[in-house]
């Protein structure tokens, strides 16, 4: 597996974690804190820069990576864990669909391969960059709607 650099982690990892946890969250009706949603997708991104120089799957790197934000958001914003794994589980499933749906209309546009994608860190951010903005766009319609799932905040378990 192709290890990430620094600024990789900081200008991929970070906003998505944040998205992911901002938006599976909110879908749920849990108010989770900007700083302390943020110093959590800091966090991931520290450790997904460790855990990708590891020679583990792209697949169980991700699943990794989900078991670890869903303890670390149960633990900060003192949430039942299986409303955080649900909360997470949605956040990511939501930013994989976007995911598949913008980065082949990306690479169609640009010219661009899978390959590139891999081995040009700055190709890498360029193309998160529409994932980035079409997520943050589902995120607000959301948010600005107040649409909301499942009301797992108001089962009296909700510590935020």
């Amino acid at each position: 597996m192709h290890s990430v650099p620094w600024y990789i982690a900081v200008l991929i990892s970070v906003p998505q974690t944040f998205l992911i946890t901002k938006l599976g969250f909110g879908l749920f009706n849990f108010k989770v804190p900007f700083n302390k949603c943020l110093l959590i997708s800091a966090g991931i991104a520290g450790i997904c820069f460790f855990l990708r120089k590891s020679h583990m799957s792209f697949t169980l790197n991700t699943l990794v990576l989900m078991v670890i934000l869903t303890i670390l958001t149960a633990l900060v914003f003192k949430i039942d864990l299986r409303y955080s794994f649900i909360s997470v589980l949605l956040g990511v499933m939501i930013s994989g669909i976007i995911e598949n749906i913008v980065l082949p209309i990306f690479l169609n546009l640009t010219g661009y391969s899978i390959y590139d994608l891999m081995t040009n860190s700055w190709v890498n951010i360029a193309a998160f960059m529409p994932v980035f903005l079409v997520t943050l766009l589902v995120y607000w319609l959301s948010w600005h709607y107040k649409v909301v799932l499942f009301d797992f905040a108001n089962r009296g378990e909700y510590g935020g």
